[in-house]
C-alpha cells in the first residue's frame, strides 16, 4: 500500500478496460496471452489474478518449488511509487527467499525474454505502468480465527525473514536502497493533504505531537544492525496466509530499509483491538524471539511504531476517492485520534 498516488493519474480514476488491457498486454510477454486476468484488488497498485487456460504453459514460465499451482499474479504498480531499481531490488530478494531458505513467497516469473519487469505503455500516459507476474500462493486467511498457535508462528516467520534479509543485503553489490514505505512525519507539521479538511484543529495537533514523538525516537534509536534492516513492512493478516500450519506471506511491494520494530508493530496494529490481544501478542514475541533477540528496545519503542502505523495509515485511507473505498476505512479514521491521544498521554 502507498500514503499516496504519485504521478499524473491515481489507479482508481483510470478505467478498469485500460488496465486490463495493460494487463493482457503484459500477458502475452509471459507467452500467456490466451489467459483472462481477473480484478483481486485496486488499493494502491492493481492486482489481477492470471489463471492459464488448461494450465498448458507451465513449462514455458519455470514453475519450481511450489505445489498445487494455480495461476498466477500480475502486478500492475501504482505510476511512481517505486522506481525500476527498487522493483527489481524487491524481486531479487524474493528470489533469494526462495532460493536459499524454505520460506514461501511469490516466486517472481521472467517473461519469454527472461527480464522480470515490463513496461507497458498506455495511450495518452506520459510514463510507462510497470509490470511483474508472481506465481499464486496457495493458502487461506484466517483473519477474525487467529490463534496464539497461529501468532507464534507469524513470529518465527518474521524472524527467519529478518534472518535472510540481513544475509541477502550482504551478499549484493550495491546494496539494496530501496527505503521501505513508512510514515512521513514531517508531512504532520502542516496537515498533509486531505487531513486538514477531515479533521479539527485540535485533532490535526494531536496527530503533530504523535509524529514529532515518533520522530524523536527514531532520531534517537538511529540505524545500527540491532534495530534497522531490511524488512517486509506490511506483514498484517491479509499479508501472511496458511496452508496448514505453515504459514507464507505476499505482497513485498512495501519492503525495503526500515525498523525491526516497525515491522513487527504492524503485525500486532490490527489486533490491538482484540480482547485476545495479550494472548497473541505473548506468542507472537515467543515465536519471532525462537529465531532471534528482540530489536534493541523493542519495549519501549512499540508503542511508538503503533503510532507511526496510524500516521501512515491516515493519508493513505484520505487518498482514496471516498473512504469506504475498503470497508474498514470511515471505522478506522474514527479511531485514529482516540489512540494517538492514548499513545501520547503513555
Amino acid at each position: 500500500m502507498s500514503v499516496d498516488h504519485p504521478g499524473d493519474t491515481s489507479p482508481f480514476e483510470e478505467c478498469s478496460a485500460s488496465l486490463t488491457s495493460v494487463a493482457e498486454r503484459a500477458l502475452s510477454r509471459y507467452g500467456l496471452g490466451e489467459a483472462q486476468p481477473v480484478l483481486l484488488g485496486d488499493s494502491t497498485n492493481m492486482v489481477f489474478r492470471v489463471q492459464p487456460l488448461g494450465q498448458q504453459h507451465h513449462a514455458s514460465v519455470g514453475v519450481t518449488k511450489t505445489t498445487g499451482h494455480t495461476g498466477f499474479v500480475l502486478r500492475i504498480h501504482a505510476r511512481g511509487l517505486h522506481s525500476t531499481q527498487a522493483i527489481h531490488e524487491e524481486l531479487q530478494w524474493l528470489l533469494a527467499i526462495r532460493q536459499e531458505t524454505a520460506l514461501m513467497v511469490p516466486a517472481p516469473v521472467p517473461a519469454c525474454d527472461g527480464s522480470l519487469i515490463q513496461e507497458i505503455q498506455v495511450t495518452g500516459a506520459s510514463t510507462p505502468r510497470h509490470c511483474v507476474l508472481f506465481h499464486w500462493v496457495p493458502g487461506d486467511f484466517r483473519n477474525d480465527t487467529l490463534t496464539p498457535n497461529n501468532l507464534q508462528r507469524v513470529g518465527t516467520f518474521m524472524a527467519q525473514l529478518h534472518c535472510h534479509a540481513e544475509q541477502f543485503v550482504a551478499s549484493q553489490t550495491p546494496p539494496p536502497a530501496r527505503q521501505a514505505l513508512f510514515c512521513d512525519v514531517y508531512a504532520w507539521r502542516d496537515a498533509p493533504g486531505k487531513a486538514a479538511a477531515h479533521f479539527s484543529a485540535e485533532e490535526l495537533a494531536v496527530f503533530a505531537a504523535a509524529a514529532q514523538r515518533v520522530h524523536a525516537t527514531v532520531q534517537e534509536l538511529g540505524k545500527s544492525r540491532d534495530v534497522f534492516g531490511f524488512i517486509h513492512a506490511d506483514l498484517h493478516q491479509w499479508n501472511y496466509l496458511f496452508c496448514g500450519e505453515e504459514v507464507r506471506a505476499i505482497d513485498f511491494d512495501d519492503c525495503g530499509w526500515g525498523y525491526y520494530t516497525y515491522d513487527m508493530a504492524v503485525t500486532l496494529s490490527y489486533l490491538e483491538d482484540w480482547g485476545t490481544f495479550p494472548a497473541l501478542q505473548d506468542a507472537f514475541l515467543t515465536g519471532y524471539q525462537r529465531v532471534r533477540p528482540l530489536p534493541r528496545r523493542y519495549a519501549a519503542c512499540l508503542d511508538v511504531f503503533l503510532a507511526a502505523r496510524i500516521l501512515y495509515m491516515v493519508p493513505w485511507i484520505l487518498s482514496w476517492p471516498q473512504p469506504f473505498h475498503i470497508a474498514w476505512g470511515p471505522r478506522y479514521l474514527q479511531h485514529a485520534v482516540g489512540r494517538l491521544r492514548r499513545f501520547l498521554e503513555r
